[in-house]
């Protein structure tokens, strides 16, 4: 059964935390890290993980 997954980003800027929400995706729960990363690497957010 399908569900939402909210993807955000946390990251800091000139001393402040920011958090900005980057998309809302359905999935078949399980592996919800693997799915934001490739996600985030996909869209160009992100160049690599360090995971």
């Amino acid at each position: 059964m399908e569900e939402p997954l909210e993807i955000k980003l946390s990251y800091s800027q000139n001393g402040k935390q920011h958090t900005k929400n980057i998309s809302v995706t359905m999935r078949t729960p399980g592996n919800d890290t693997e799915l934001a990363i490739g996600f985030l690497f996909t869209e160009g957010i992100i160049k690599q993980s360090h995971r």
